[in-house]
């Protein structure tokens, strides 16, 4: 998804007033999370402290227990933790109180209001934010690494990507 494109999307539903749907939109597209991801985690999951933000996260598939830490921008640090406090979303709760084929519908409704029907997904979101990694470091590792992919041969797809619309590498 063209990163202008996800800036459009962000305005309409701002315009509109939809806040749960912006809140949606915006967080997979600055965290690169599966929708299973996102509707897991609580605000006893995330660092805001230090310099270094962090989710905790559970696998959506795999082991159950392992948890592993996703790093985050401090702004997006910054937007969870005011919905945080703005909702009085308790420590244990979590912060999307959908399943994940509710959290599917709502994005779906999102991008309907902002004119973008049948072709963009929370899979857009999540290729959009693996190129911005890509077009920052032109690393494949660290691509790997934000999209949580053992592989580093489907990291090399973003990668080629960003060096093509120029990347900064």
């Amino acid at each position: 998804m063209d990163p202008n494109l996800y800036r459009k999307i962000l305005a309409v539903l701002w315009d509109k007033q939809m806040a749960d749907e912006w809140f949606l939109v915006y967080v997979l597209g600055q965290t690169g999370l599966l929708v299973g991801e996102l509707c897991k985690i609580r605000p006893a999951d995330f660092s805001f402290e230090g310099p270094v933000k962090t989710i905790a996260l559970y696998p959506v598939r795999g082991s159950k227990t392992a948890k592993i830490s996703h790093k985050i921008s401090g702004q997006t640090a910054g937007v969870l933790e005011r919905w945080i406090i703005e909702h009085k979303i308790p420590h244990e709760e979590r912060i999307f109180p959908y399943t994940k084929r509710t959290a599917q519908n709502v994005l779906k409704r999102a991008l309907a209001a902002a004119g973008f029907e049948g072709h963009y997904t929370s899979q857009s979101l999540r290729h959009m934010y693996g190129l911005n990694v890509a077009m920052a470091t032109e690393d494949r590792s660290a691509v790997a690494m934000a999209l949580r992919k053992r592989d580093l041969s489907s990291a090399k797809i973003y990668v080629t990507q960003a060096k093509k619309m120029g990347g900064q590498g």
